[in-house]
């Protein structure tokens, strides 16, 4: 599983999920993930996608704040392109 948007990795974590609550062996949730086309994902993005689909109200709050720095940096940079305009 490629890096994905916030909705469609909850998706796919919670399609994992339910795969992982069908198997209690981690041998046979691995051949569930081959006969599902999903064993290309490592285990970090599997244990990230399903985290964010059990837990969705502190992934949106994560994302937000994440988000945070970029939107103040984007703020930053207009003020200071405005701010040089002005100054020429």
């Amino acid at each position: 599983m490629k890096r994905q948007g916030g909705r469609c990795a909850q998706g796919m974590g919670a399609a994992l999920n339910e795969g992982r609550a069908l198997f209690a062996k981690d041998e046979l949730f691995g051949q569930w993930l081959v006969t599902n086309n999903l064993s290309d994902t490592n285990q970090a993005e599997r244990a990230a996608a399903m985290w964010a689909a059990a837990n969705q109200s502190q992934f949106e709050q994560a994302r937000t704040v994440l988000a945070l720095p970029a939107a103040l940096a984007s703020s930053n940079s207009s003020r200071q392109r405005a701010a040089h305009i002005a100054a020429a």
